[in-house]
């Protein structure tokens, strides 16, 4: 079987936008998982859980650390926020024996 991997690169405002007030440092993990989740849910590793830290502020430029597991194999993402509502996730890691990765891939 052939295993698909494309480098993620996500920038996000999925359920970010939505807040009137600048979002709370929760919110930017609970929707960085649950993108995660969303996004390697097509890969054919099965189902993956994916948990983010908190970041330590809502600044621009502040960085969190996100991993995705699917019991067998772990993944590792840096998220990044960009702006008030933003952030872009960058995987960390590439399986073993999986080609480079695409530049990017954009979802947003």
């Amino acid at each position: 079987m052939t295993r698909r991997f494309v480098r993620l690169v996500i920038v996000a405002t999925s359920g970010l936008a939505l807040v009137a007030c600048s979002p709370q440092a929760s919110e930017f993990e609970k929707s960085a998982e649950g993108l995660l989740e969303e996004q390697l849910a097509a890969d054919p590793g099965g189902t993956w859980t994916a948990t983010c830290s908190e970041p330590a502020d809502v600044e621009v430029e502040t960085t969190f650390v996100c991993r995705a597991t699917n019991g067998e194999e772990e993944r590792a993402f840096t998220g990044r926020i960009t702006s008030r509502s933003r952030y872009v996730l960058t995987a960390d890691t590439v399986p073993p024996g999986e080609p480079a990765p695409v530049p990017s891939t954009t979802v947003g």
